[in-house]
C-alpha cells in the first residue's frame, strides 16, 4: 500500500513537471513508454527547480541582439539526410562519440583535431582509413597499436607558426584519395572555420565538428561568417546538443551552448531535407548525470524522422 502510494506520488510530479516544461519542450521523448518518461523526471527532480529558473531567468531571454542571431543560426542548422547511405557512431557512448555517415574508405586520411585522452573515435576508425593524423598540443603520451597514425603536437590554426599548424599545411604532408575531418577545439574552430577558402573544404567529403561557446553572443558575427563558409560546400546531416555545454531559453526557444555536428560534402551525396530515425538512434546522452536536452529547432516538423 505504501509502494504503491508513493509510485502514485511520483505520478503525479511527473505528470506536473512534464505539463510545467511542455512550454519549453526541455524534455520530449521520442517512442517512449508513459512509465519511462517518469523515470527518466524522477532522475532530473534533483535539477529542480534550478533549470527552469536558469531557463527563463537570463540575460539572453529577451535579448533582441541573441535572438536574431538565434533565428540566424537556426536558418543555417538545417537538417539534410543522404539518400542511401547508413551512419555509424564511432567512439564511445558519451563526449568521445560521434555519427557519421558509414562510407569511410582505405583510401581516406582522418584529420582528427583535438585530441585529449580520449581517442575512442580514432580507436573506431582505425581499420578503415589509411592513415589518422592526430593533432592536439596538449596530447598526452600514448602507444597506440597500429603504424598508421602520426601526431603532431600543436595547434590548429588559421595562420602556421611555431606552435600552430594549418589545415593546407596538412593536406600539403598527407595525400590522399579523399579526407575526413574531426574538430573539437574547445571554440577556437570559429576563427578557423570562416577562414577557410572553398577549394580547402572541398578536401573533405565528411567534417565532425563540435560548436562550443554559441551563447556568448559577443562573436556573433564570426561564427555565422564561420558556419556560412562551411554552408558553401557542406549540408548539416548530424545536430545534437551537447548536454555538458548547458542550455538557455533565447526568446522562445532552447538553445544549447554546445552542438555536435556531422557536415557532409554536397557534390559527394544526394541530400535531401530531413533526418532518419537512425541517427536519432545513435545520438547518445554526453553527460549521463545532466539532463538531456531536446531542441525543438532542431528536431523542427520539416526534418521530423523519415521512415
Amino acid at each position: 500500500m505504501i509502494y504503491t502510494l508513493k509510485r502514485f506520488g511520483k505520478f503525479l510530479v511527473a505528470k506536473f513537471t512534464i505539463k510545467l516544461l511542455n512550454s519549453a519542450d526541455l524534455y520530449k521523448t521520442i517512442d517512449k513508454s508513459v512509465d519511462q518518461k517518469i523515470q527518466n523526471i524522477e532522475l532530473r527532480l534533483s535539477h529542480f527547480p534550478q533549470e527552469i529558473l536558469k531557463l527563463f531567468f537570463n540575460e539572453l531571454r529577451l535579448n533582441p541582439d541573441a535572438i536574431e542571431f538565434s533565428k540566424k543560426l537556426e536558418s543555417i542548422l538545417t537538417l539534410h539526410r543522404p539518400l542511401n547511405k547508413r551512419f555509424t557512431r564511432k567512439g564511445d557512448d558519451k563526449d568521445g562519440g560521434y555519427v557519421l555517415v558509414d562510407d569511410l574508405t582505405t583510401g581516406d586520411t582522418l584529420f582528427s583535431i583535438g585530441v585529449g585522452d580520449n581517442i575512442t573515435f580514432d580507436i573506431d576508425c582505425e581499420n578503415q582509413v589509411l592513415v589518422i593524423v592526430l593533432v592536439d598540443d596538449s596530447v598526452p603520451y600514448f602507444e597506440v597499436l597500429k603504424n598508421n597514425y602520426t601526431i603532431h603536437r600543436k595547434k590548429l590554426g588559421a595562420y602556421e607558426d611555431s606552435s600552430h599548424i594549418t589545415l593546407d599545411k596538412l593536406l600539403n604532408i598527407y595525400q590522399s584519395k579523399d579526407y575526413i575531418l574531426k574538430i573539437d577545439i574547445e571554440g577556437n574552430e570559429w576563427e578557423i572555420l570562416a577562414s577557410l577558402k572553398t577549394a580547402t573544404l572541398l578536401k573533405f567529403r565528411q567534417i565532425v565538428i563540435e560548436l562550443h561557446d554559441l551563447l556568448d553572443i559577443s562573436k556573433s558575427e564570426l561564427k555565422l561568417r564561420a558556419l556560412n563558409n562551411l554552408l558553401k560546400t557542406h549540408s548539416p546531416v548530424v545536430i545534437h546538443p551537447n548536454n555538458i555545454g548547458g542550455y538557455r531559453l533565447v526568446g522562445d526557444s532552447i538553445f544549447p551552448n554546445v552542438l555536435e555536428t556531422t557536415w557532409l560534402r554536397r557534390d559527394s551525396y544526394d541530400l535531401v531535407e530531413g533526418i532518419d530515425r537512425e541517427v536519432l538512434a545513435l545520438e547518445k546522452i554526453n553527460d549521463p548525470e545532466k539532463s538531456s536536452v531536446w531542441v525543438n529547432w532542431i528536431y523542427r516538423p520539416s526534418s521530423m524522422p523519415y521512415d
